[in-house]
């Protein structure tokens, strides 16, 4: 089964959680065969083809698929019943990380009716500030302020006035926002924000990976060991599709799911490489899903340049990451993306089990150094 994951990842013009890959696999209705199965221990079913439950949520179209039944769940319903009830789970979490959606909670952030957000939100609000700094200002989280001037999703996309981006550039700065420390004798406590007052936080480019984590460990709690979650094309794998040996609580050894990248700019079918890989993320960013040119030949898109609220020029078309952390590949995708290849790939490799594939606007495919374990390039 291939499963593309194509995600782009980016500081959000929309502010919801509008990502690639919503015409994926992900958009398709999976039918459920009990096919014969392997039993393991606990009297568990490896599943040929997966139980998959869907739903739009996120702003787009999102499944998990089970491999395995919950043990002595002979029938799958109850597994069934498992996985549907963490894919509803996605509706509580637009109402903590939709910019857009009125009375969430990082929507009382940016209007200024609160400074306390709960712990989800702070954690991943935390996690993206990490990642501003690490990019040494080329991705920002408070470009709010300017990416709400921009609407890729309108029948008829414009490019802001430029007085209006200037104007909200200047609450534009990372290194001015600041969240409370956890609370180690309550970790799940609310927690504060601090910013100064017109900034407008957009965690386009980090929350739905941030979400995909959070499933994981639900499903795994649940006792499902091996599944696929994709949020409109950004992929978690886990546990492997079949086989391998359990120790400690983990799977180790077991068959490889085969995850497609999308190519740049061709039908959602059409694979730049293929990912094989028992636990993974893998999410891109790209230039080609939520873009317009306009009548004098300008080619824009949604990843915004912080410095200049316009879309990066960073001669890249695409960028995906691998690694174990759907929110850190969601995060560096985006990064990486504003970077440029040469400072990008640098970062990847200056980090831990985590590789990349840089696609330039010239149609260039550069891998990092550990990539070819991994990805197959299909051209």
């Amino acid at each position: 089964m291939n499963i593309p994951a194509q995600n782009s990842s980016s500081q959000k013009p929309c502010g919801k959680f509008r990502r690639t890959g919503a015409s994926f696999l992900a958009c398709l209705t999976f039918l459920v065969f009990l096919l014969p199965c392997t039993f393991l221990t606990g009297c568990r079913r490896t599943l040929s083809s997966p139980i998959t439950e869907q739903a739009f949520s996120l702003d787009t179209i999102i499944s998990i698929s089970a491999y395995e039944t919950l043990a002595g769940d002979y029938s799958g319903q109850k597994t069934k019943a498992a996985v549907k009830e963490v894919i509803s789970d996605c509706e509580a979490y637009e109402d903590i990380f939709s910019m857009q959606k009125e009375g969430s909670a990082l929507w009382n952030l940016n209007a200024g009716l609160t400074d306390k957000v709960p712990w989800q939100l702070a954690d991943c609000l935390q996690t993206a500030l990490d990642y501003s700094s690490m990019s040494g200002g080329a991705f920002a989280v408070s470009i709010g302020a300017v990416s709400r001037l921009w609407d890729f999703t309108s029948d008829n996309p414009a490019v802001p006035d430029e007085a209006d981006i200037q104007a909200a550039l200047a609450f534009v700065d990372d290194s001015k926002i600041s969240v409370s420390p956890k609370d180690a004798s309550d970790p799940e406590a609310d927690r504060t924000v601090t910013m100064p007052a017109g900034y407008v936080l957009d965690l386009g480019a980090v929350a739905k990976g941030y979400i995909a984590d959070r499933l994981h460990e639900d499903l795994l709690e649940k006792g499902i060991r091996r599944a696929v979650i994709n949020l409109g094309g950004n992929v978690l794998v886990f546990g492997g599709k079949s086989g391998g040996t359990e120790s400690g609580g983990e799977i180790t050894g077991a068959e490889d799911y085969t995850i497609g990248i999308r190519k740049p700019f061709a039908s959602s079918d059409t694979y730049l490489a293929t990912v094989r890989a028992a636990d993974l993320s893998i999410v891109s960013s790209g230039n080609y899903e939520r873009q317009f040119t306009d009548a004098d030949g300008n080619f824009y898109y949604h990843i915004l340049d912080p410095a200049t609220g316009y879309p990066c020029q960073s001669g890249l078309s695409q960028v995906t990451i691998l690694t174990a952390s759907s929110a850190d590949a969601d995060a560096l995708s985006t990064v990486c993306f504003c970077l440029g290849q040469e400072a990008g790939l640098a970062l990847v490799e200056s980090l831990p089990d985590t590789e990349a594939v840089f696609v330039t606007t010239d149609g260039e495919i550069t891998k990092s150094s550990g990539a070819s374990a991994l990805v197959t390039l299909t051209q």
